[in-house]
């Protein structure tokens, strides 16, 4: 009985250590890990997002932010955003050429594992985010599922649902994404990895949820190199489905063809 004891408490402290080792790094982009920082300890983290590619002219979205992150407790991880965009168009039908800056708000993120990945078969985290830019706000909730198949393989899925509102005067619009993102990654080395991801939107008139608006797949690959200190990963997606409820051609006017993300993150 004391050996069998000895073991699992072994097994218990390695895993949790091997979770440490993992918890400051991120192997996707569109999707979240089932991991949170250690009680703590600080991340820096900067996104790069390229949205482009269009049926007619040019256009091209450039979306940034940068977040620091910090672990309350080894369960509970907390982050601040600032939040900026930029758009370009040139001959794109309903677009006016030319490029417009915008600061687009701070959002204050909570992370809480519910069951850790490395110690349960599926590991679960429930994740809450809002954001505010003073005419705009919205609420994000997801469930984060992660499985861990060995040493070397990590499957991951994320439900989401999305709040937006814009304010004009005392009008308020309004509303809803649902969605539904995948990926798998595969190690290569103790500090490369190669992986796949594909996100799944619908968008509502509503938050409400009541009337589907329309709808769109995108996925593509990644890599990922992460060490002690820091890591980067970056994935490239295409658009492989789209719905407006007449057709499922693929619809480039109110979806870009490609998307790039590109996230650094740095622990101290």
């Amino acid at each position: 009985m004391n050996f069998r004891k000895t073991v699992v408490l072994g097994a218990a402290i390695a895993f949790t250590a091997m979770s440490s080792a993992h918890a400051d790094e991120r192997l996707f982009t569109f999707s979240y890990e089932a991991d949170t920082l250690p009680q703590g300890k600080f991340e820096y983290e900067s996104w790069l997002t390229h949205k482009f590619g269009t049926e007619e002219g040019s256009l091209s979205k450039w979306e940034q932010r940068q977040e620091i992150e910090y672990g309350i407790t080894d369960r509970l991880t907390t982050g601040f955003y600032l939040n900026t965009a930029q758009e370009s168009y040139k001959g794109v039908p309903g677009k006016t050429d030319g490029t417009e800056f915008e600061f687009s708000g701070v959002s204050s993120e909570w992370k809480y594992q519910v069951l850790n990945p490395y110690l349960s078969p599926v590991g679960v985290l429930a994740y809450f985010e809002a954001g505010y830019s003073g005419l705009e706000s919205a609420l994000e909730e997801k469930i984060i599922l992660q499985h861990n198949a060995g040493e070397k393989v990590t499957l991951v899925s994320n439900i989401i649902f999305e709040q937006e509102y814009e304010y004009e005067g005392r009008k308020i619009e309004d509303e809803g994404k649902f969605e539904l993102s995948l990926g798998g990654s595969y190690k290569l080395t103790p500090n490369w990895s190669l992986g796949l991801e594909a996100l799944n939107v619908s968008k509502y008139e509503a938050s409400d949820y009541r009337t589907w608006e329309r709808g769109y797949t995108y996925a593509g690959p990644n890599v990922h190199y992460g060490n002690s200190k820091w890591w980067l990963t970056g994935t490239f997606m295409t658009l492989v489905q789209s719905d407006n409820g007449q057709n499922s051609e693929i619809d480039l006017v109110n979806n870009e063809q490609y998307r790039l993300r590109v996230i650094f993150g740095y622990l101290f």
